[in-house]
Protein backbone atom coordinates (compact mmCIF):
# COMPACT_ATOMS: atom_id res chain seq x y z
CA UNK A 1 0.00 0.00 0.00
CA UNK A 2 1.21 3.72 -0.97
CA UNK A 3 1.59 5.93 2.30
CA UNK A 4 2.31 9.12 0.35
CA UNK A 5 0.99 10.20 -2.90
CA UNK A 6 3.35 12.83 -3.91
CA UNK A 7 1.78 13.34 -7.51
CA UNK A 8 -1.42 12.35 -9.53
CA UNK A 9 -0.37 9.85 -12.29
CA UNK A 10 -0.91 10.92 -15.63
CA UNK A 11 -3.22 8.62 -16.20
CA UNK A 12 -6.20 9.88 -13.81
CA UNK A 13 -5.36 13.39 -15.51
CA UNK A 14 -5.77 12.49 -18.56
CA UNK A 15 -8.86 11.43 -17.85
CA UNK A 16 -10.00 14.08 -16.22
CA UNK A 17 -9.02 16.59 -18.06
CA UNK A 18 -11.77 17.98 -19.62
CA UNK A 19 -13.65 17.76 -16.74
CA UNK A 20 -11.64 20.99 -15.12
CA UNK A 21 -14.55 23.04 -17.17
CA UNK A 22 -17.13 21.80 -14.97
CA UNK A 23 -15.27 22.87 -11.45
CA UNK A 24 -12.92 25.29 -10.28
CA UNK A 25 -9.26 24.23 -9.21
CA UNK A 26 -10.12 23.43 -5.72
CA UNK A 27 -13.00 20.85 -6.61
CA UNK A 28 -11.13 19.95 -9.47
CA UNK A 29 -8.05 18.10 -7.46
CA UNK A 30 -10.63 17.55 -4.54
CA UNK A 31 -12.45 14.88 -7.11
CA UNK A 32 -9.08 13.54 -8.15
CA UNK A 33 -8.00 12.80 -4.83
CA UNK A 34 -11.63 10.88 -3.70
CA UNK A 35 -11.05 9.20 -6.74
CA UNK A 36 -7.75 7.75 -6.09
CA UNK A 37 -8.10 7.02 -2.31
CA UNK A 38 -11.24 5.04 -2.97
CA UNK A 39 -8.90 2.60 -5.45
CA UNK A 40 -6.21 2.48 -2.63
CA UNK A 41 -8.12 2.71 0.98
CA UNK A 42 -10.60 -0.19 0.38
CA UNK A 43 -12.39 -0.85 3.72
CA UNK A 44 -10.37 2.51 5.71
CA UNK A 45 -11.92 5.07 3.88
CA UNK A 46 -12.23 7.93 6.02
CA UNK A 47 -11.86 12.09 5.56
CA UNK A 48 -8.85 11.64 7.48
CA UNK A 49 -7.28 8.52 5.93
CA UNK A 50 -7.99 10.16 2.37
CA UNK A 51 -5.70 13.45 3.84
CA UNK A 52 -2.68 11.22 4.61
CA UNK A 53 -2.16 9.98 1.21
CA UNK A 54 -1.25 13.25 -0.15
CA UNK A 55 1.31 15.28 0.40
CA UNK A 56 -0.04 18.45 -0.36
CA UNK A 57 -4.23 17.92 1.79
CA UNK A 58 -3.12 19.99 4.84
CA UNK A 59 -6.16 20.20 5.87
CA UNK A 60 -8.29 18.08 6.94
CA UNK A 61 -11.92 18.49 6.75
CA UNK A 62 -11.50 20.40 3.47
CA UNK A 63 -12.49 17.05 1.10
CA UNK A 64 -15.53 16.69 3.80
CA UNK A 65 -16.49 20.53 2.89
CA UNK A 66 -16.36 20.18 -0.73
CA UNK A 67 -19.15 17.15 -0.44
CA UNK A 68 -21.24 19.44 1.41
CA UNK A 69 -20.19 21.98 -1.75
CA UNK A 70 -23.21 22.81 -3.76
CA UNK A 71 -21.09 23.52 -7.02
CA UNK A 72 -20.32 19.70 -7.18
CA UNK A 73 -21.70 18.89 -11.06
CA UNK A 74 -21.42 15.28 -10.45
CA UNK A 75 -24.48 14.25 -12.94
CA UNK A 76 -22.89 16.52 -15.78
CA UNK A 77 -19.33 15.16 -15.85
CA UNK A 78 -20.79 11.92 -15.68
CA UNK A 79 -22.77 12.44 -18.76
CA UNK A 80 -19.20 14.28 -19.92
CA UNK A 81 -16.98 10.82 -19.58
CA UNK A 82 -19.40 8.22 -20.52
CA UNK A 83 -19.54 9.57 -23.66
CA UNK A 84 -16.24 9.78 -23.86
CA UNK A 85 -16.18 6.10 -22.63
CA UNK A 86 -18.88 5.27 -25.48
CA UNK A 87 -16.07 6.64 -28.35
CA UNK A 88 -13.40 4.95 -26.74
CA UNK A 89 -15.25 1.57 -26.14
CA UNK A 90 -16.16 2.02 -30.63
CA UNK A 91 -12.63 2.10 -31.52
CA UNK A 92 -11.95 -1.41 -30.10
CA UNK A 93 -11.68 -3.53 -33.38
CA UNK A 94 -14.51 -6.10 -33.28
CA UNK A 95 -12.90 -9.31 -34.04
CA UNK A 96 -17.12 -10.60 -34.69
CA UNK A 97 -17.69 -8.47 -37.09
CA UNK A 98 -14.84 -8.04 -39.19
CA UNK A 99 -15.91 -10.29 -42.28
CA UNK A 100 -18.99 -7.99 -42.11
CA UNK A 101 -17.19 -3.94 -41.95
CA UNK A 102 -20.84 -2.83 -41.97
CA UNK A 103 -22.20 -4.00 -39.60
CA UNK A 104 -23.86 -2.63 -36.61
CA UNK A 105 -22.15 -2.95 -32.80
CA UNK A 106 -24.52 -4.34 -30.53
CA UNK A 107 -25.06 -2.85 -27.34
CA UNK A 108 -27.51 -3.85 -24.37
CA UNK A 109 -28.41 -0.80 -22.18
CA UNK A 110 -29.09 -2.55 -18.66
CA UNK A 111 -31.35 -1.12 -16.01
CA UNK A 112 -32.01 -1.74 -12.96
CA UNK A 113 -32.17 -0.12 -9.09
CA UNK A 114 -30.14 -0.95 -6.10
CA UNK A 115 -31.04 0.09 -2.33
CA UNK A 116 -28.22 0.96 -0.02
CA UNK A 117 -29.68 -0.31 3.28
CA UNK A 118 -28.59 1.97 6.46
CA UNK A 119 -29.61 1.74 10.18
CA UNK A 120 -29.72 5.71 10.65
CA UNK A 121 -32.80 7.54 10.76
CA UNK A 122 -32.17 10.77 10.93
CA UNK A 123 -30.23 10.87 7.84
CA UNK A 124 -32.60 12.54 5.49
CA UNK A 125 -34.53 10.89 2.07
CA UNK A 126 -34.45 7.45 3.66
CA UNK A 127 -37.51 5.08 3.28
CA UNK A 128 -38.21 3.58 6.69
CA UNK A 129 -39.85 0.27 6.72
CA UNK A 130 -43.17 -0.46 9.21
CA UNK A 131 -40.93 -2.76 11.10
CA UNK A 132 -38.39 0.18 11.57
CA UNK A 133 -35.63 -2.07 11.09
CA UNK A 134 -33.93 -0.25 8.53
CA UNK A 135 -34.33 2.74 5.90
CA UNK A 136 -32.99 2.77 2.48
CA UNK A 137 -31.48 5.00 -0.14
CA UNK A 138 -32.52 4.09 -3.50
CA UNK A 139 -30.60 4.68 -6.85
CA UNK A 140 -31.88 3.55 -10.15
CA UNK A 141 -28.54 2.55 -12.06
CA UNK A 142 -27.57 1.58 -15.77
CA UNK A 143 -24.78 0.32 -17.98
CA UNK A 144 -24.38 0.28 -21.51
CA UNK A 145 -22.40 -3.49 -22.12
CA UNK A 146 -20.76 -4.70 -25.07
CA UNK A 147 -20.15 -8.13 -25.29
CA UNK A 148 -17.72 -8.88 -27.83
CA UNK A 149 -15.28 -6.99 -25.84
CA UNK A 150 -16.69 -6.97 -22.24
CA UNK A 151 -16.66 -3.23 -21.41
CA UNK A 152 -19.41 -1.83 -19.37
CA UNK A 153 -20.27 1.63 -19.25
CA UNK A 154 -21.68 2.99 -16.46
CA UNK A 155 -24.79 5.34 -17.51
CA UNK A 156 -25.52 8.85 -15.21
CA UNK A 157 -26.98 7.97 -11.82
CA UNK A 158 -30.56 8.72 -11.04
CA UNK A 159 -31.66 9.61 -7.83
CA UNK A 160 -34.62 8.07 -5.98
CA UNK A 161 -36.41 10.92 -3.85
CA UNK A 162 -39.39 10.50 -1.51
CA UNK A 163 -42.59 12.58 -1.24
CA UNK A 164 -41.56 14.19 2.49
CA UNK A 165 -38.08 15.10 0.77
CA UNK A 166 -39.11 16.73 -2.42
CA UNK A 167 -42.16 18.65 -0.65
CA UNK A 168 -39.40 20.10 2.10
CA UNK A 169 -36.39 20.96 -0.79
CA UNK A 170 -38.71 21.60 -3.78
CA UNK A 171 -38.19 18.91 -5.97
CA UNK A 172 -40.38 17.02 -8.30
CA UNK A 173 -41.54 13.59 -7.06
CA UNK A 174 -40.78 11.26 -9.49
CA UNK A 175 -41.00 6.92 -9.18
CA UNK A 176 -37.96 4.45 -9.62
CA UNK A 177 -40.26 3.92 -13.42
CA UNK A 178 -40.16 7.08 -13.98
CA UNK A 179 -36.44 7.71 -13.30
CA UNK A 180 -35.51 4.44 -15.75
CA UNK A 181 -37.87 6.48 -18.58
CA UNK A 182 -36.12 9.09 -17.68
CA UNK A 183 -32.68 7.33 -18.23
CA UNK A 184 -33.39 5.41 -21.58
CA UNK A 185 -34.78 9.37 -22.90
CA UNK A 186 -31.53 11.15 -22.21
CA UNK A 187 -29.02 8.40 -23.32
CA UNK A 188 -27.53 9.82 -26.18
CA UNK A 189 -25.55 6.80 -27.70
CA UNK A 190 -24.45 6.61 -31.95
CA UNK A 191 -26.81 5.73 -34.47
CA UNK A 192 -24.21 2.89 -35.84
CA UNK A 193 -24.88 0.99 -32.52
CA UNK A 194 -27.79 -1.90 -32.63
CA UNK A 195 -29.06 -1.23 -28.57
CA UNK A 196 -31.61 -3.36 -26.65
CA UNK A 197 -32.65 -2.70 -23.23
CA UNK A 198 -33.06 -5.06 -20.36
CA UNK A 199 -35.07 -4.75 -17.45
CA UNK A 200 -36.30 -6.88 -14.80
CA UNK A 201 -40.35 -7.24 -13.89
CA UNK A 202 -40.33 -4.06 -12.51
CA UNK A 203 -40.13 -1.64 -14.76
CA UNK A 204 -42.02 -2.78 -17.86
CA UNK A 205 -44.51 0.11 -17.87
CA UNK A 206 -45.99 1.22 -21.08
CA UNK A 207 -44.06 4.62 -20.87
CA UNK A 208 -41.07 3.02 -20.47
CA UNK A 209 -42.04 0.62 -23.92
CA UNK A 210 -43.27 3.37 -25.53
CA UNK A 211 -40.00 5.33 -25.03
CA UNK A 212 -37.82 2.63 -25.99
CA UNK A 213 -39.81 2.29 -29.01
CA UNK A 214 -39.32 5.73 -29.94
CA UNK A 215 -35.49 5.91 -29.45
CA UNK A 216 -35.21 2.85 -32.25
CA UNK A 217 -33.81 0.18 -29.35
CA UNK A 218 -35.63 -2.83 -28.95
CA UNK A 219 -35.99 -4.62 -25.09
CA UNK A 220 -36.06 -8.22 -23.96
CA UNK A 221 -37.67 -8.21 -20.15
CA UNK A 222 -39.22 -10.33 -17.95
CA UNK A 223 -42.80 -9.59 -17.17
CA UNK A 224 -45.18 -10.93 -14.03
CA UNK A 225 -47.85 -13.39 -14.87
CA UNK A 226 -50.54 -11.25 -14.57
CA UNK A 227 -49.94 -9.73 -17.85
CA UNK A 228 -53.09 -10.15 -19.66
CA UNK A 229 -53.45 -11.09 -23.38
CA UNK A 230 -55.42 -9.14 -25.34
CA UNK A 231 -56.93 -11.60 -27.82
CA UNK A 232 -57.89 -14.37 -25.58
CA UNK A 233 -58.25 -12.52 -22.35
CA UNK A 234 -56.38 -14.39 -20.00
CA UNK A 235 -53.57 -14.37 -17.98
CA UNK A 236 -50.16 -15.20 -18.85
CA UNK A 237 -50.01 -17.99 -15.68
CA UNK A 238 -53.23 -19.33 -16.96
CA UNK A 239 -51.95 -19.37 -20.49
CA UNK A 240 -48.92 -20.95 -19.50
CA UNK A 241 -50.85 -23.88 -17.10
CA UNK A 242 -52.73 -24.36 -20.27
CA UNK A 243 -49.72 -24.73 -22.27
CA UNK A 244 -48.50 -27.41 -18.90
CA UNK A 245 -51.29 -29.44 -19.18
CA UNK A 246 -51.35 -29.79 -23.16
CA UNK A 247 -47.48 -30.90 -22.80
CA UNK A 248 -46.75 -27.93 -24.93
CA UNK A 249 -43.91 -27.02 -22.91
CA UNK A 250 -40.84 -29.55 -23.66
CA UNK A 251 -38.71 -27.61 -25.63
CA UNK A 252 -34.84 -28.27 -23.87
CA UNK A 253 -32.68 -25.45 -24.83
CA UNK A 254 -28.95 -25.45 -23.26
CA UNK A 255 -27.61 -21.58 -22.97
CA UNK A 256 -23.55 -21.08 -22.10
CA UNK A 257 -23.66 -18.29 -19.29
CA UNK A 258 -20.54 -16.80 -17.27
CA UNK A 259 -20.67 -19.18 -14.05
CA UNK A 260 -21.09 -17.49 -10.51
CA UNK A 261 -18.38 -19.31 -9.22
CA UNK A 262 -15.56 -17.72 -10.89
CA UNK A 263 -12.91 -17.23 -8.66
CA UNK A 264 -9.66 -14.86 -8.35
CA UNK A 265 -6.32 -17.20 -9.48
CA UNK A 266 -2.47 -16.76 -8.82
CA UNK A 267 -1.19 -19.81 -11.45
CA UNK A 268 -0.32 -16.99 -13.74
CA UNK A 269 -3.99 -15.87 -15.07
CA UNK A 270 -4.95 -12.52 -13.29
CA UNK A 271 -8.50 -13.82 -13.39
CA UNK A 272 -10.34 -17.20 -13.89
CA UNK A 273 -13.62 -16.89 -15.20
CA UNK A 274 -15.69 -20.39 -15.64
CA UNK A 275 -18.47 -20.70 -17.99
CA UNK A 276 -21.10 -23.37 -17.17
CA UNK A 277 -24.49 -24.53 -19.02
CA UNK A 278 -27.78 -24.23 -17.83
CA UNK A 279 -30.53 -26.26 -19.24
CA UNK A 280 -34.34 -24.80 -19.75
CA UNK A 281 -37.88 -25.98 -20.37
CA UNK A 282 -39.14 -23.84 -22.95
CA UNK A 283 -42.59 -22.51 -25.69
CA UNK A 284 -42.48 -19.54 -27.32
CA UNK A 285 -45.26 -18.14 -29.35
CA UNK A 286 -46.30 -14.65 -30.02
CA UNK A 287 -49.14 -12.70 -27.99
CA UNK A 288 -50.36 -9.02 -27.92
CA UNK A 289 -49.59 -7.97 -24.06
CA UNK A 290 -51.84 -4.92 -22.89
CA UNK A 291 -50.47 -1.73 -23.00
CA UNK A 292 -46.89 -3.66 -24.51
CA UNK A 293 -48.49 -4.40 -28.08
CA UNK A 294 -47.66 -7.78 -30.22
CA UNK A 295 -44.64 -9.32 -28.69
CA UNK A 296 -42.90 -12.76 -28.51
CA UNK A 297 -43.16 -14.60 -25.41
CA UNK A 298 -40.88 -17.85 -24.01
CA UNK A 299 -42.70 -19.55 -21.08
CA UNK A 300 -39.30 -20.91 -19.19
CA UNK A 301 -38.26 -22.69 -16.22
CA UNK A 302 -34.86 -24.72 -15.21
CA UNK A 303 -34.58 -28.34 -15.52
CA UNK A 304 -34.55 -28.94 -12.32
CA UNK A 305 -37.79 -27.07 -11.02
CA UNK A 306 -40.66 -28.65 -10.77
CA UNK A 307 -43.04 -28.67 -13.65
CA UNK A 308 -46.84 -28.04 -12.38
CA UNK A 309 -45.48 -25.31 -10.16
CA UNK A 310 -45.60 -22.00 -11.75
CA UNK A 311 -43.46 -20.27 -8.69
CA UNK A 312 -40.46 -21.54 -11.01
CA UNK A 313 -41.86 -20.40 -14.69
CA UNK A 314 -40.24 -17.20 -15.95
CA UNK A 315 -41.76 -15.07 -18.15
CA UNK A 316 -39.45 -13.12 -20.72
CA UNK A 317 -41.08 -10.66 -23.30
CA UNK A 318 -38.92 -9.04 -26.38
CA UNK A 319 -40.46 -6.80 -28.86
CA UNK A 320 -38.14 -8.18 -31.63
CA UNK A 321 -40.12 -10.70 -33.39
CA UNK A 322 -37.28 -12.07 -35.55
CA UNK A 323 -35.17 -13.42 -32.21
CA UNK A 324 -34.52 -17.35 -31.83
CA UNK A 325 -35.51 -18.86 -28.16
CA UNK A 326 -31.93 -19.71 -27.79
CA UNK A 327 -31.31 -15.66 -28.26
CA UNK A 328 -34.00 -14.49 -26.12
CA UNK A 329 -32.35 -16.29 -23.23
CA UNK A 330 -29.42 -15.34 -23.98
CA UNK A 331 -30.00 -12.10 -24.01
CA UNK A 332 -31.60 -11.76 -20.61
CA UNK A 333 -28.83 -13.57 -19.42
CA UNK A 334 -26.65 -10.72 -20.01
CA UNK A 335 -28.92 -8.33 -17.01
CA UNK A 336 -26.12 -10.56 -14.59
CA UNK A 337 -23.87 -8.27 -15.67
CA UNK A 338 -25.37 -4.85 -13.39
CA UNK A 339 -25.79 -7.41 -10.81
CA UNK A 340 -22.06 -7.84 -10.71
CA UNK A 341 -21.88 -4.10 -11.34
CA UNK A 342 -23.00 -3.33 -8.13
CA UNK A 343 -21.26 -5.77 -6.39
CA UNK A 344 -18.06 -4.39 -7.51
CA UNK A 345 -19.63 -1.02 -6.25
CA UNK A 346 -20.26 -2.03 -3.08
CA UNK A 347 -17.57 -4.73 -2.66
CA UNK A 348 -14.52 -2.72 -4.17
CA UNK A 349 -14.96 0.74 -4.03
CA UNK A 350 -17.22 1.41 -1.41
CA UNK A 351 -20.96 2.70 -2.26
CA UNK A 352 -22.41 2.35 0.99
CA UNK A 353 -19.21 3.16 2.83
CA UNK A 354 -20.93 6.72 3.85
CA UNK A 355 -21.73 8.26 7.73
CA UNK A 356 -23.29 11.70 6.29
CA UNK A 357 -26.73 12.84 7.47
CA UNK A 358 -27.23 15.25 4.52
CA UNK A 359 -28.42 13.35 1.52
CA UNK A 360 -26.60 16.19 -0.83
CA UNK A 361 -23.11 15.03 0.69
CA UNK A 362 -24.07 11.39 -0.01
CA UNK A 363 -25.18 11.95 -3.75
CA UNK A 364 -21.41 13.09 -4.09
CA UNK A 365 -19.90 10.31 -2.38
CA UNK A 366 -22.15 8.42 -5.23
CA UNK A 367 -21.05 10.59 -7.90
CA UNK A 368 -17.42 9.95 -7.23
CA UNK A 369 -17.79 6.10 -6.58
CA UNK A 370 -19.30 5.97 -10.10
CA UNK A 371 -16.80 8.21 -11.68
CA UNK A 372 -14.01 5.70 -10.15
CA UNK A 373 -15.54 2.83 -11.91
CA UNK A 374 -15.65 4.94 -15.15
CA UNK A 375 -11.81 5.98 -14.68
CA UNK A 376 -11.16 1.77 -14.01
CA UNK A 377 -13.16 0.79 -16.90
CA UNK A 378 -11.43 3.61 -19.10
CA UNK A 379 -7.79 1.74 -18.30
CA UNK A 380 -9.28 -1.25 -19.42
CA UNK A 381 -10.17 0.06 -22.73
CA UNK A 382 -7.26 1.68 -23.36
CA UNK A 383 -5.49 -1.92 -22.80
CA UNK A 384 -7.91 -3.46 -25.19
CA UNK A 385 -7.07 -1.07 -28.03
CA UNK A 386 -3.39 -2.13 -27.18
CA UNK A 387 -4.25 -5.93 -27.53
CA UNK A 388 -8.23 -6.36 -28.86
CA UNK A 389 -7.36 -10.08 -28.62
CA UNK A 390 -6.30 -10.04 -24.64
CA UNK A 391 -8.20 -12.41 -22.44
CA UNK A 392 -6.25 -11.14 -19.72
CA UNK A 393 -7.79 -7.46 -20.20
CA UNK A 394 -11.46 -8.42 -21.44
CA UNK A 395 -12.22 -10.18 -18.41
CA UNK A 396 -10.14 -8.12 -15.94
CA UNK A 397 -12.72 -6.29 -13.42
CA UNK A 398 -12.44 -3.70 -10.65
CA UNK A 399 -10.44 -5.45 -8.57
CA UNK A 400 -7.45 -6.77 -11.25
CA UNK A 401 -7.68 -2.80 -12.59
CA UNK A 402 -7.34 -1.20 -8.95
CA UNK A 403 -4.00 -2.85 -9.29
CA UNK A 404 -3.08 -1.22 -12.51
CA UNK A 405 -3.82 2.01 -10.78
CA UNK A 406 -1.64 0.91 -7.58
CA UNK A 407 1.55 0.23 -10.01
CA UNK A 408 1.22 2.93 -11.82
CA UNK A 409 0.65 5.08 -8.58
CA UNK A 410 4.32 3.55 -7.20
CA UNK A 411 6.16 4.18 -10.98
CA UNK A 412 4.57 8.00 -10.53
CA UNK A 413 6.35 8.10 -6.64
CA UNK A 414 9.46 6.95 -7.68
CA UNK A 415 9.78 9.14 -11.10
CA UNK A 416 9.58 12.33 -8.90
CA UNK A 417 11.88 10.96 -6.17
CA UNK A 418 14.47 10.69 -8.92
CA UNK A 419 13.74 14.05 -9.84
CA UNK A 420 13.73 15.40 -7.01
CA UNK A 421 16.95 13.85 -5.94
CA UNK A 422 18.64 15.03 -9.17
CA UNK A 423 18.06 18.53 -8.88
CA UNK A 424 19.32 18.70 -5.09
CA UNK A 425 16.12 19.31 -3.54
CA UNK A 426 16.58 16.36 -1.01
CA UNK A 427 16.23 18.53 2.13
CA UNK A 428 13.07 20.53 0.86
CA UNK A 429 11.49 16.74 -0.18
CA UNK A 430 12.92 15.51 3.54
CA UNK A 431 11.14 18.30 4.97
CA UNK A 432 7.64 17.43 3.81
CA UNK A 433 8.59 13.88 4.91
CA UNK A 434 8.78 14.92 8.56
CA UNK A 435 5.85 16.96 8.30
CA UNK A 436 3.98 13.82 6.61
CA UNK A 437 5.85 11.10 8.80
CA UNK A 438 4.52 10.73 12.87
CA UNK A 439 7.38 11.21 15.11
CA UNK A 440 8.23 7.78 16.85
CA UNK A 441 9.87 8.39 20.30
Amino acid sequence: MIDIILKFPKSTIYFFRFSRQYVNKAVYRHIMCMVLAIILLRGHRTYANVSRLFMESRDKSCISRCFKNSVFPGFLMQQDLCKRLLKESLEIPNANNAAKPNAKRIAYMIIDGTAQKKQGKKMENTIIYKKGYTCDHFFVMGIIYFPDTGVRIPLPRRLYRTKEYCKKHGYKYRTQVKLAEMMIRYANLPDDIEVTVIFDSYFPSEAVINRIRSKGYHFVCSVKGNRVDIDTDKQLKVICQEHILSGQLKNRIQIKVLSKRSQHTSKGSVSAYKYETKTFITYTEKLSISKMGELQIVFSRKEKDDTSDLRYMRYIVTDNLSLSTSDILTIYTYRWQIELYFKELKSYLGLGDYQMLPFQAIVRHVDCVIMTFMYLEHLRICKLKEDPKSKQWRYSRTLQMSYVVQHELRMTTIAYLKRALKNDTFSKLEQKLMEKLPLVA
